[in-house]
């Protein structure tokens, strides 16, 4: 009797372990919104050293969220024309248009969404989008 009551803890466990999996590959297949033009061109120096303004912002206030980041190296990069109506504010006066988001894709986008930053027209970081 003991031998099945272990055995179908185990088979429990192996199934649940099996759905986990599925979900966390499922999530990170749609981790990237495909409403977001990605930049495919290579990273010019301007780019690089705004990819290494938000790194080193991320590293300084939360070190522990850049071992969850899959594209650290290269993050999708995007203009806009007008920062969102809310967002988590890093400095007070931002500066002009055109702003420049940058997304981080990571293992929890399924349930936090990516971590995202905006630039402005000075290179300034201004802000990160609030994450769920």
């Amino acid at each position: 009797m003991q031998k099945r009551s272990v055995l179908l803890k185990i088979t429990a466990l192996g199934f649940l372990s099996a759905m986990l999996l599925l979900c966390l590959s499922a999530c990170g297949g749609a981790a990237r919104n495909p409403s977001v033009p990605s930049s495919s061109a290579p990273q010019t120096e301007a780019a690089a050293d705004t990819v290494k303004l938000c790194q080193d912002f991320l590293r300084s206030k939360d070190p522990s969220s850049i071992e969850t980041i899959l594209n650290r190296d290269a993050p999708e990069i995007s203009a806009l024309k007008e920062l969102p109506d809310s967002y988590c504010k890093i400095n007070a006066s931002p500066g002009r248009a055109p702003y420049t988001k940058v997304s981080f894709f990571t293992t929890a986008d399924g349930l936090l969404g990516p971590i995202e930053f905006y630039i402005d027209d000075t290179g300034t970081l201004i802000g990160q989008a609030w994450r769920e």
